[in-house]
């Protein structure tokens, strides 16, 4: 058995081996969804779900296209100024919560279980 503190590459051929067992499983049910679609939706139908899946895909590359490295040069150039952002939500969260505690019904909320 493998464990964490192992040699480097048996960890590496057990993370390799369940992440090819994950990706065969996966695309396993994608083909018998596909089957089963394919035969409930006929050929018109599924040809129309094959053709607007290719189309939302198609889409979603473009939409996402640089999101990864927007993000990145982002994060790197306001790394000094995230702390602030971190500081006032968590004077939202406190304030939310004093002012929740403070609602009309919120001493029927705080019923001690007997």
């Amino acid at each position: 058995m493998v464990t964490p503190e192992g040699p480097l590459l048996g960890r590496f051929v057990v993370g390799a081996f369940w992440s090819v067992a994950g990706a065969l499983i996966s695309r396993g049910f994608l083909l018998a969804a596909s089957v089963v679609c394919a035969w409930f939706l006929g050929k018109e139908g599924f040809g129309a779900l094959g053709m607007i899946q290719s189309t939302t895909g198609m889409l979603g590359v473009l939409a996402g296209l640089g999101l990864g490295i927007t993000a990145t040069k982002y994060v790197s150039e306001l790394r000094r100024h995230l702390w602030r952002l971190a500081r006032g939500w968590s004077f939202l969260a406190r304030l939310t919560e004093r002012k929740r505690e403070r609602w009309p019904g919120s001493k029927h909320f705080k019923r001690s279980r007997e």
